[in-house]
């Protein structure tokens, strides 16, 4: 009778488990990147414009027209700046 590592030992040399596991293992990594980001790009905005997503366009109809044209332009800086030397 064949043992209980036995049995896992032949389920993972198995290349269809092996292949379903793995695809299971991207999937989650995928989701879990993507809540991140989703999450990064709800503090970047909160961090230049003031506030969050759901209110972002509200909030920047209230703003003055320079400060709309400086916060875009400042990251535009930022990023020319890091893609140069970093």
């Amino acid at each position: 009778m064949a043992t209980t590592t036995d049995r896992l030992i032949r389920l993972v040399r198995n290349e269809q488990t092996t292949l379903a596991l793995l695809s299971v293992l991207v999937g989650l990594g995928a989701a879990i990147g993507c809540v991140a980001f989703r999450y990064l790009i709800a503090g970047t905005q909160l961090v230049t414009w003031g506030a969050a997503t759901e209110r972002l366009a509200s909030h920047v109809a209230d703003m003055p027209w320079w400060l709309i044209l400086l916060i875009p332009t400042a990251g535009g800086f930022v990023v020319g700046l890091l893609r140069r030397y970093v």
